[in-house]
C-alpha cells in the first residue's frame, strides 16, 4: 500500500466509487486528527512512459477537474526530471495530483 489517499481523479463521475473515495478522504482526515496520527499530504505523480500514455494525460486532467481535483496539472518531461532527478529519464511527462 502506497499510503496515498486517492482523490478519485480517474473515477467515473456520479458513481458510488467516486462518492466512496470522497467520503473516505474526509473520514481518514478525521481519524488522523482524532488519534493524533502523523499524516503528510504529499501529492502524487501519474507518470507517462510512452507516447500513448502522454496523449491520454489531457483527458485524465479533464476527468480530474470534473471530479473536483481542480489543483491537478500536467508537467513536461523537463519539469518532471527536475522535480524527480532520479526518475528514469525515458519518462515523457506527468500529471501532478496535489490532493493525493
Amino acid at each position: 500500500n502506497s499510503g496515498i489517499v486517492h482523490t478519485g481523479f480517474d473515477a467515473t463521475p456520479n458513481t458510488i466509487e467516486l462518492q466512496c473515495l470522497e467520503d473516505a478522504r474526509v473520514l481518514n482526515r478525521d481519524l488522523y486528527t482524532k488519534y493524533n496520527l502523523p499524516f503528510q499530504q504529499r501529492g502524487s505523480l501519474l507518470v507517462a512512459w510512452t507516447y500513448d500514455q502522454m496523449s491520454k494525460l489531457p483527458s485524465l486532467l479533464s476527468a480530474a477537474h470534473n471530479n473536483g481535483g481542480t489543483d491537478a496539472y500536467v508537467i513536461s518531461r523537463e519539469e518532471l526530471l527536475e522535480r524527480e532527478p532520479h526518475l528514469n529519464p525515458v519518462a515523457m511527462g506527468a500529471m501532478v495530483i496535489p490532493g493525493e
